[in-house]
């Protein structure tokens, strides 16, 4: 059985799919509408509520190995990230229902290096709007008070 996963952090890089999860089918582009990308006490991507705004990702279709080998590459084992489900919306506005990461530690925290450095490559490499594109650069300030709409 398959999983439909909606990435809106390092899973985005088609690159790292293709070495984590050499059988993940990229389905197109989505959105997460009602939420903002934030960066969680563990350095890593978290979406939060937060009712206008929209998270930009990928949507990838999973086998068993593959999601086996996201669960570990996000410690869902150890307690880092946990899956739900969400629903987002392909480009067309249609709902899909897709599993998501989210971390246990969902307090604010500073990107870990290189991290949101290459997210924002890739979103730019996407096609994000580029406001979406701004956001996600400013966080990489020191004083971040910029967030992605």
């Amino acid at each position: 059985m398959t999983v439909v996963y909606f990435a809106y952090g390092a899973n985005m890089d088609p690159i790292h799919m293709a070495e984590r999860c050499p059988a993940a089918a990229r389905l197109g582009l989505a959105a997460l509408p009602g939420h903002r990308f934030a960066i969680a006490a563990g350095g890593y991507g978290m979406t939060r509520r937060v009712p206008g705004s929209t998270v930009h990702g990928v949507l990838w279709r999973l086998t068993p190995a593959d999601e086996a080998a996201l669960d570990e590459f996000e410690g869902v084992a150890a307690g880092f990230y946990r899956k739900t489900d969400a629903t987002v919306r392909d480009p067309s506005g249609t709902p899909v229902s897709a599993m998501v990461y989210v971390p246990a530690d969902s307090a604010p925290g500073r990107p870990a290096p290189g991290y949101l450095e290459r997210i924002v490559e890739v979103a730019t490499a996407l096609g994000f709007p580029a406001e979406y594109v701004a956001a996600l650069e400013a966080q990489l300030a020191p004083d971040v008070t910029a967030r992605p709409e």
